[in-house]
């Protein structure tokens, strides 16, 4: 006789299996994809064209064009200017104590 497989693992195929499977595939297509989906949108976001933060462009704004006030046009303050981008947040990221420092 000839028998044909789609060559899936035997623990697959088993009746026993079955409710395992639909479950994790279930809590695989229902919880994990979405939430890697939002957690990647959220992310998304706070850029704009360029990969450059929305917080950045509003900065550059504010000091550049002056809204409202005398602007900052000067060249030696550019490298200032550039080095409030909202992208380098992380670099000098503070702990609670690094705070209790600057305070006291």
């Amino acid at each position: 006789s000839f028998e044909m497989s789609i060559g899936l693992p035997t623990f697959l195929m088993e009746k026993s299996n079955h409710n395992l499977i639909l479950l994790a595939y279930l809590f695989l297509m229902v919880i994990i994809v979405p939430t890697i989906v939002w957690a990647y949108y959220r992310q998304s976001q706070m850029y704009g064209e360029g990969d450059i933060m929305y917080r950045t462009y509003q900065t550059y704004a504010n000091l550049l064009l002056g809204n409202g006030r005398p602007p900052i046009t000067k060249l030696k303050t550019i490298p200032e200017i550039f080095s409030t981008a909202a992208e380098f947040d992380a670099l000098f990221a503070t702990s609670p104590m690094d705070k209790e420092n600057i305070t006291a």
